[in-house]
Order: C-alpha cells, then structure tokens, then sequence
C-alpha cells in the first residue's frame, strides 16, 4: 500500500501545512515520491496515460 498523494495534498491544504506534510512524506518515504511522481504525469497527459496502461495491461509475461 502507498499513501495518496491527492489525499496528502488535501490534508496538507485543510490543516494550512503549504505543502510541509508532502516535504515530510517525500522525506521518509521513497515510495511515496514514486507514485507522487507517477500520478503527476498521469494527469499531465492522461491520454498517454491510458495508452501506456493499456500497453502493459496486454504485454506478454513470460516465465523466469
């Protein structure tokens, strides 16, 4: 499970933080960047986006 940057955000903007709760996240928590990042760039461009998704939705897995 990862934390939710949307929510992050708006708890960040209820408690009148400007962005600290995001700063501390960010701090301690790679993974949060990670999907922090990933979701930028999702609503960014959603359409491509959706492409990429749908891509790795259908790409074969192979066994190791």
């Amino acid at each position: 499970m990862h934390p939710n940057p949307l929510i992050v955000s708006m708890a960040d903007a209820a408690l009148f933080r400007y962005g600290a709760l995001d700063v501390a996240l960010a701090a301690v928590s790679p993974r949060y960047v990670k999907w922090r990042t990933f979701w930028r760039q999702a609503a960014a461009d959603p359409a491509r986006h959706w492409e990429r998704s749908r891509k790795a939705r259908f790409r074969r897995r192979t066994p190791d």
